[in-house]
C-alpha cells in the first residue's frame, strides 16, 4: 500500500518515483521507502529479486528459482523463469555484488521486474541524505540493468511477424474457460476473444520483448496483437501491459473499500520514418496519452482502467493514436 508518492527527474536525468509504502504479511505490517525507475530488461531478464534470507521469502511461486549469492550466505536471489542465466550471473556477480557489499540497513531489497528497477529499505526515510542515497543506488542499478539487458539494436525488423504464444491452442480448444497466464495472472482467453473480434493476430509477448529488447513500453506485455489498428488505416501492434501482478493480495482486500485500479497500460506501437525526431524516454503528453518516439518507432500509451484486456479501451487508444499521427504529420 503506497503513501507519499513523488515523481520527477532523478539526478542522472531519468524520470523516477520515490514513495513510502506499507507491506503486509499476515497480521504484520512493515513500513518501507522505495525508489524506482522504468528500465527495458524484459528481452533477457524476466524478473530478479534480491534480499536477505532472514528478512524475506525469495521466490513467491513456481515461476521463480532460488540462487544464493557468493558474497554472503544470507543474501539470496530469486530468478524468474525464462531469464538468460548469463545476464543473471553478470548482474549478480558484478554490479549487484558491489552494491550489496555496502548495504547494512535493515530490510534492504531490490527488484527488477515488469519493466522497472525498484530499490527498497525498511522504515520511512525522511532525511535528504537517506533519500538521496536510496535514489543513487536505484540509479546505479538501473544503469547496470539497462547496459546488460537491453542491446541498443532490435533483433528483428518491426514488420516481421512473431510466433504465437504457446497457450493459444489450449485457449482455442476451450474458449469458454478462464485461462490465466502466470505469474501476471492475465486472462488470456479475453485477449484471444478481443483479437478475433478485431481480426488481429495474437503474438507471443516474450518473443516481442526478445525481438525488441530496448523498445519503450511501460511494463511487461501479456497481450501482443498485430495488424490494422481497429477503426484506422494504421498497421502496427496493440499491447496490454502489466506493471504488477493482476490480482489483489488476500491481506489487502479487507483494507480497501474499492479494490482494483489500474494494473498497467494499453500501448500502441507503430513504425514511423527513421528520421522522425526522438522524444524524451518518458514521451510527450497529448491529452491522457503519452507519446514517445525513438529509432523510427512510435509508442503511445495510457493507463488501463481495469486489470484485464479491454477491447473498447484498445479501440479508443487506436482512434486517439490515429489522430495524433495525423496531427503530427507522421
Amino acid at each position: 500500500m503506497l503513501y507519499s508518492v513523488a515523481r520527477g527527474p532523478f539526478p542522472a536525468g531519468a524520470e523516477g518515483v520515490v514513495c513510502h509504502e506499507v507491506r503486509f504479511s499476515g497480521t504484520y505490517s512493515t513500513p518501507y521507502t522505495s525508489a524506482g525507475l522504468r528500465v527495458p530488461h524484459l528481452g533477457t531478464l524476466t524478473g530478479l529479486y534480491v534480499a536477505r534470507r532472514s528478512e524475506h521469502s525469495a521466490g513467491p511461486d513456481g515461476a521463480w528459482r532460488e540462487q544464493v549469492l557468493e558474497l554472503s550466505c544470507d543474501w539470496v536471489a530469486a530468478v524468474r523463469r525464462h531469464s538468460d542465466p548469463r545476464v543473471v550471473d553478470a548482474l549478480l556477480h558484478g554490479p549487484i555484488a558491489e552494491l550489496l557489499e555496502g548495504q547494512h540497513a535493515l530490510g534492504f531489497d531490490l527488484r527488477v521486474e515488469y519493466g522497472q528497477v525498484i530499490v527498497s529499505r525498511q522504515t520511512f526515510l525522511t532525511t535528504d541524505a537517506d533519500l538521496d542515497a536510496l535514489v543513487d543506488v536505484a540509479e546505479g542499478l538501473a544503469d547496470a540493468v539497462r547496459r546488460l539487458c537491453a542491446p541498443p539494436r532490435a533483433l528483428a525488423t518491426f514488420d516481421r511477424p512473431l510466433p504465437p504464444p504457446r497457450w493459444l491452442p489450449s485457449v482455442r480448444r476451450h474458449p469458454e474457460d478462464a485461462h490465466l497466464s502466470m505469474p501476471t495472472r492475465a486472462r488470456v482467453d479475453r485477449v484471444v476473444a478481443l483479437a478475433d473480434e478485431r481480426d488481429l493476430t495474437v503474438e507471443d509477448a516474450r518473443a516481442f520483448h526478445t525481438a525488441f529488447p530496448a523498445i519503450n513500453v511501460p511494463g511487461e506485455a501479456f497481450a501482443v496483437l498485430r495488424g490494422r489498428l481497429p477503426g484506422t488505416e494504421l498497421t502496427g501492434r496493440l499491447l496490454c501491459c502489466a506493471e504488477r501482478p493482476l490480482h489483489m493480495p488476500e491481506e489487502l482486500a479487507p483494507l480497501l473499500s474499492h479494490p482494483g485500479g489500474s494494473g498497467g497500460c494499453d500501448v500502441a506501437v507503430l513504425e514511423v520514418a527513421a528520421a522522425t525526431p526522438a522524444t524524451a524516454p518518458e514521451g510527450e503528453v497529448e491529452g491522457d496519452v503519452r507519446v514517445a518516439i525513438a529509432d523510427g518507432v512510435l509508442t503511445a500509451w495510457r493507463p488501463r482502467r481495469g486489470w484485464q484486456a479491454d477491447g473498447p479501451a484498445l479501440d479508443r487508444l487506436a482512434a486517439d493514436v490515429a489522430t495524433i499521427v495525423r496531427r503530427r504529420g507522421l
